[in-house]
């Protein structure tokens, strides 16, 4: 995706979370990606968004999620210390679309709280399928923590074995075409793509992961049976069991 693109996803009317929470807000990660929540003055232009600081454009990449016709979330990485009061405006093309100072920094819950549960699915796709690659942000702690924070998971994948040899195993459900994404308390990594329905992972994920599965399905949480046998003597079984199958 070009830098600077702006998505429009499939969130709720903006009125529904603009209405509750008072916009701009913003969030800083100690790693250094900020998120700008902003209302607009109008539904912005179709131009590529970008964000400016006492005047200063901020370096691309960018990206931007609309989660209404006037409502912005903006996603960068600035290279200059920051603080509260600063002068911020969001352009689209050569349209200015907010002005404002940039608020106190809030946490990662706090940000989270922000929005309506109907928005959360959507935004998350967004920041760990486009911001954490585009941004290389994959070891952002605050990234992961947002997103674990607007994860709604309903389901689960299973781990079908012990981890053995830097490898876990999990049965997962069906799901359309595309690449998956495990949210760790330490980072968003590509889980890669399942094959009939078994998804290998390295390592062990830690307590507290997530699977991200391509839409429209919702995040997964991780299921660990207590005793298990290892992935060797699982794959040999299930080898044999081949074999034997007339």
């Amino acid at each position: 995706m070009p830098a600077g693109e702006v998505l429009d996803l499939p969130f709720a009317a903006d009125a529904a979370a603009a209405g509750t929470v008072s916009l701009p807000r913003a969030l800083l990660s100690p790693e250094g990606i900020l998120l700008v929540d902003v209302t607009l003055g109008a539904a912005p232009p179709d131009a590529a968004a970008r964000l400016f600081i006492e005047g200063e454009p901020l370096s691309p990449p960018s990206a931007t999620a609309l989660p209404g016709e006037r409502r912005a979330v903006h996603a960068a990485r600035p290279r200059r210390p920051l603080r509260p009061g600063m002068a911020v405006e969001l352009r689209f093309g050569t349209h200015a679309a907010a002005h404002f100072p940039l608020p106190p920094l809030l946490s990662a819950a706090a940000f989270a709280e922000g929005f309506a549960a109907a928005e959360r699915e959507a935004l998350l796709r967004f920041l760990a399928a486009t911001c954490a690659p585009m941004l290389r942000a994959g070891g952002d702690q605050d990234l992961a923590l947002l997103c674990r924070n607007l994860a709604a998971p309903r389901g689960v994948a299973r781990r079908l074995a012990r981890p053995e040899a830097g490898f876990s195993a999990w049965q997962v459900p069906a799901a359309p075409a595309g690449v998956w994404r495990l949210v760790t308390p330490s980072g968003i990594a590509s889980a890669g793509v399942p094959a009939a329905g078994v998804l290998l992972l390295d390592g062990a994920p830690p307590p507290g992961s997530l699977l991200l599965p391509p839409a429209p399905l919702p995040a997964l949480r991780l299921a660990v049976p207590a005793e298990q046998p290892g992935l060797r003597a699982t794959i040999r079984a299930a080898l044999a069991g081949r074999r034997g199958t007339p």
